[in-house]
Parts: C-alpha cells; structure tokens; sequence
C-alpha cells in the first residue's frame, strides 16, 4: 500500500465524520499541484482540485501530518518525502514517466491547451481501443485522452495497430525523444483547460489498465 493509499484508508476510519468524495488520485494531484505551483493558499488549491475549501482544509492537516508538505503563511510547498510519494504511487501503477508537453507540438494527436503524456510499462495487450481510457479521463473532466501502444518499436494507434509515424511523422519523433519507448509500453497523451486536470485524467486513464 503507498501512503497516499493509507491517508484515505486511515481518513475513511477517522472519527470526525464520513470520509469526502476524495481519493488517492486526487491527493496524488494536489501533491503534483503543490509541488508546481507551491507556495500555494488552500483558497487556490481548493480551486486547482475542484474541492471545497473544507475538504482540502482536511487534506492539507493530513500530508503535513506525513510529513508531505510544509505549511506556512505564504502556502504549502512540497517535500522530498512528498516527492518520494508521487514517485512511489506512480511506480506502483507501472507509470514510469510523465511529461508535460508541448500542445503546439503534439496538436494532431492530443488538441488542447494543456496536455500531459505518461508511459506505463506493460499493458499494451489491454488496450483495446483507447476508448474507455479516454472516457475515463472526461470523467474528471479532462477534454480527451489518446492511448498509443508500442509494437515493433513503433508507436502505434491500438485497434489498427497502425504506425502513427505513417501520418504524424513529427509527433511521432518527439514522443519518441520524450519517453524512450520499448515494445509493450502504453502511451497516454491527455489534454485539458488546465494542467492539474490533464494530469489527473491521464492517471486515471492508465489505471484502467489495471483494474
């Protein structure tokens, strides 16, 4: 179990009432949160997480209780042992890269402001067809989620299993470059109005890979 696991399951048995509509990926996010936009104000996370201000009062007792986040007048900041723990929870989910990428660049595949890439080691043999990764990240309110396999040393779109080299020669050379690619990897690029939701969304996109 990661501790971000074991701050839900321990927030669930806490006696101060009915654990909120949250879990380990959003905690996951508002670490990722804090760690790039840190110093930041329960006001603005709260925003960022699309929580109430209540909820993330709550979160924020509990990473600094574990030692995740230091809290000051000026916000929270991010911790190596916080850093540690979104590396473990995604190492644990066989993510084994994330990129924020450039939307300019990568357009054709993944149309939106904000786009985040991961690579999950193994799985491609469970992609059908990118379509339940992609609604699974519009759950969350992302905007869309493209889920590429890598077969052959190509990066492939999954029902075809056709080289997206073949039309996207210059997307393809850039994911290529990012994330270093090994046959059976899954490629999720997803795109969203904001950072934190492309994240999140491409996250929960991979973990339908392992359910």
């Amino acid at each position: 179990m990661t501790i971000l696991e074991d701050i839900i399951r321990s927030w669930r048995k806490s006696p101060k009432g009915p654990l909120p509509r949250i879990n380990e990926l959003k905690v996951l996010v508002a670490l990722k949160v804090i760690e790039k936009k840190g110093p930041i104000g329960r006001y603005e996370l709260s925003r960022k997480l699309n929580l109430s201000q209540g909820v993330v009062r709550g979160l924020i007792e509990r990473l600094r209780a574990r030692g995740l986040i230091l809290v000051a007048k000026r916000g929270c900041t991010l911790t190596e042992e916080g850093e540690r723990a979104i590396q473990d929870y995604l190492k644990a989910k066989n993510i084994v890269d994330y990129e924020e990428l450039e939307a300019p660049r990568i357009s054709r595949l993944a149309p939106g402001k904000f786009v985040v890439g991961i690579k999950i080691a193994g799985g491609a043999e469970k992609v059908v067809d990118g379509i339940l990764q992609r609604d699974e990240a519009i759950k969350i309110g992302a905007s869309g989620a493209t889920t590429l396999i890598v077969k052959g040393g190509e990066i492939r779109f999954p029902k075809t299993c056709e080289a997206i080299g073949e039309i996207y020669a210059e997307e393809n050379a850039y994911l290529k470059d990012r994330f270093k690619v090994q046959d059976g990897d899954v490629i999720i690029l997803c795109w969203a109005e904001d950072e934190a939701r492309a994240f999140e969304g491409a996250v929960r996109a991979a973990l339908t890979l392992f359910k």
